[in-house]
Order: structure tokens, then sequence, then C-alpha cells
């Protein structure tokens, strides 16, 4: 049985500690007056907490429309002859996500994962358009029905 995904236990390792070093570090100053030097890694441990978010998502089931897979503001929209990220010409959508928003992101139709491909790379400004062909990307090819070639989903 395949088990839905949760954002939370994929952040867990991530904010656990930083609660597990708050209480460690509460418990230890307490006495000594020093307790709110505690509070540093409860904040810290909060906001890594909130960034691992996942709210429920209202999604449309008009078949003629494509869901946006990600929170966050669209930066750039532009034809390209090329790309790495599709063979042919295609359409760029270009969706900035800041530390506010939802990480996580959603396919923009159904269909069926063909393939996907992780690139290493760096973690530059992702505002900057030039930055899509040297950062970290993760590719998903998708297989649907309601076109009749495939289609390719890069997350940034």
């Amino acid at each position: 049985m395949k088990r839905p995904y949760s954002a939370w236990k994929e952040g867990a390792p991530y904010y656990v500690p930083q609660f597990v070093i708050g209480a460690v570090l509460l418990a230890a100053l307490w006495s000594n007056g020093f307790a709110a030097f505690s509070a540093l890694f409860f904040i810290t441990g909060l906001y890594t907490l909130s960034f691992f978010r996942d709210p429920a998502r209202a999604i449309t089931t008009n078949p003629k429309e494509v869901v946006c897979p990600a929170d966050g503001t669209i930066v750039g929209i532009e034809e390209l002859s090329t790309s790495p990220h599709y063979e042919g010409p295609c359409k760029r959508i270009s969706i900035f996500l800041s530390v506010f928003n939802v990480h996580v992101n959603r396919t923009p139709f159904d269909g069926v994962v063909r393939d996907i491909r992780y690139k290493k790379g760096l973690f530059k400004d992702a505002r900057k358009t030039e930055t899509s062909e040297c950062n970290e990307s993760n590719a998903m090819w998708l297989d649907t029905s309601r076109y009749h070639r495939r289609w390719r989903y890069v997350s940034r």
C-alpha cells in the first residue's frame, strides 16, 4: 500500500533536532537564568517546521485547465526554440518560490510518471533566468491522455 506524501515527515530531520536542542538547553539553563537562550532554537525550529507545510488545495477538475504546479510569483513567460529540459520548441513559465511560499510542487495535470532525472548544480538566486541552466533541478516526464505528446515538468 502506498502511503501519502507527508511534508511534515520529510522535514522532521531538520526541525526535530532544533526542538530537542531547545528543550535540553531550556532544562539545563533554567536555574541559571539563561533559559531565554533556548528560545533561539525553538524559533528556528518553528520557522523550519513552517517551511515543510503542505496545506490542502482545491484543485479544479476541468480537463481543459492546467493547474499551477507551485505557489509563488511568476517571474517569466517565454517561448524557447530549444531547451535542455524539452525536445523541440516550448513555452517556459518560471515561478519563483520565496522562503515564505509552500515548497511542495504538484503535477499540473493527470498523467503517468515515465522518467525522473535529478541534476546536481549550484544554488544561485532563482529569480535570475540564467540560473536555470546551472542550478540544481529535478525533471519529470509525464505521459498523459490529454495531449498527444509527452510533457516534461521541471522543478527547480
